[in-house]
């Protein structure tokens, strides 16, 4: 949830949004029992949140399905407090007026897809019978449709102007232009915000939408860039002109040549002409240059603090049993698993690993759930522990501490049936091990060879 507040910062609250695409950020309905309680709670915060940017209305990902199948139920969101986005599933279409003072309200049609339609009826004949039966001045079509199908849906649907896709992995910095429509591809857990901006000479009788726009999202990328080398211009000449170590001023005044010489290469951005009708497009990535909203970083705050308390009161055995009922075990086979013991059981005949290991940042994984108050949190103490919800391990978030940091286990496996001066069949490292925590969403480019190196014990 750490782009939510960031999100909110960006998103122009003051502006009627007419549709988002989550970005995967709600939870899968995979869970269940017990654990299921802290999701539920996470996605009642988005989706107030989302509610508080503007958002009017959201298409789950196919992961999430069972989020919409209950929100057409009525389940979802009369239960949330204050204003939230609609939650679509299946297929269907919407118009949300956006007010414009002094000028007729600009009339957006929503119609969406889910996963779930795709070999139904001609989707093209549908589309066209919504858009005819429900007039708008412009339509945006949210998709979990294939690339090539959505491609030859829209040379025969040229009405949709925007089109927002779910997830191909990294999401694309630039949309693809289809005919008349512009694609964007979401990325997954909110970690980026994506904006169209369609501006067109407005008339007092009417809201034609223009059958062409001029792309000038160049120009707005120019512009950003010029502040942004003047700033670090700025930022330079102040500190070069304070009391500083001379080594520091000639490195710095050689940055300052390289920003000189960027900023001056830059090309001008050409503007709009008056009255020209432009698109412009953007990613907007939703890291921590980005401030947090005050508000939504609230919503958060309380979040986390409601679940450490919330997940305190969960038991080791009501977890344990839940999981081996999802399992199909019994409580006779966890009993016979070799348990997790701790990097200190390996210390003793391994003291040259266990220093090398000390020194990488996966020796204080823990650490930084202590840094945000997450300790408890059922999402994140997996990959910063060892053992949780594997056989030999933990279940409860009280007991993680006992089994803090990514360490010897986490790679070899439970160390548990190592008999104290024998020989021990330790797993090798597999890629896959890392990447159950280093997934794409969080880290696309992983060195799996360099990782071994600067975070684990095989380093040199």
């Amino acid at each position: 949830m750490g782009g939510l507040a960031r999100r909110a910062t960006v998103a122009r609250g003051d502006e009627p949004t007419s549709a988002v695409e989550v970005g995967q950020c709600l939870t899968p309905r995979t869970a269940s029992n017990r654990a299921s309680t802290q999701l539920r709670e996470k996605d009642r915060v988005i989706l107030r949140a989302l509610g508080r940017m503007g958002w009017t209305a959201a298409l789950p990902g196919p992961e999430e399905d069972d989020l919409a199948l209950q929100a057409s139920a009525g389940a979802r969101t009369a239960k949330m407090e204050g204003a939230a986005p609609a939650l679509l599933s299946g297929r269907g279409s919407r118009v949300d007026e956006v007010a414009r003072p002094g000028y007729p309200p600009l009339r957006v049609g929503l119609i969406w897809l889910a996963a779930d339609v795709f070999e139904s009826e001609d989707l093209r004949g549908w589309l066209r019978a919504e858009i005819e039966r429900t007039p708008a001045d412009t339509w945006i079509l949210l998709t979990h449709l294939p690339a090539s199908s959505l491609r030859a849906l829209l040379g025969a649907v040229p009405s949709i102007r925007i089109v927002v896709t779910s997830h191909p992995g990294v999401p694309t910095a630039a949309p693809e232009r289809v005919g008349s429509a512009w694609i964007a591809h979401a990325g997954r857990k909110g970690q980026f915000l994506g904006r169209f901006e369609f501006t067109w000479p407005a008339s007092p009788s009417g809201n034609t939408m223009p059958a062409t726009f001029r792309d000038t999202s160049e120009a707005l990328h120019l512009r950003r860039l010029r502040r942004e080398y003047e700033a670090a211009l700025a930022q330079a000449d102040q500190t070069i002109a304070a009391p500083i170590d001379p080594a520091e001023r000639y490195r710095l005044g050689v940055e300052r040549e390289r920003i000189q010489k960027s900023l001056s290469g830059l090309p001008e951005a050409v503007p709009a002409a008056p009255g020209e009708a432009t698109v412009t497009s953007e990613l907007i990535p939703l890291d921590r240059r980005v401030a947090e909203e005050p508000e939504v970083r609230r919503m958060v705050q309380d979040y986390i603090a409601g679940i450490e308390r919330m997940n305190a009161a969960l038991t080791e055995e009501d977890l344990r049993r839940d999981w081996l009922t999802e399992q199909g075990r019994t409580a006779a086979d966890f009993a016979s698993a070799p348990k997790y013991r701790g990097p200190a059981s390996c210390k003793g005949c391994h003291p040259a690993e266990h220093a090398r290991w000390s020194e990488t940042r996966h020796a204080g994984a823990f650490k930084a759930l202590e840094a945000t108050h997450q300790t408890m949190d059922l999402e994140c103490i997996g990959c910063h522990t060892i053992g949780h919800r594997e056989w030999g391990g933990y279940f409860a978030p009280r007991e993680a501490v006992k089994f803090a940091n990514v360490s010897c286990e986490t790679c070899h496996g439970p160390a548990g049936d190592h008999p104290e001066g024998g020989k021990y069949a330790a797993k090798e490292i597999a890629v896959e091990t890392c990447l159950k925590c280093h997934t794409a969403d969080i880290q696309p480019a992983f060195d799996f060879a360099g990782s071994l190196q600067r975070a684990t014990c095989q380093g040199k």
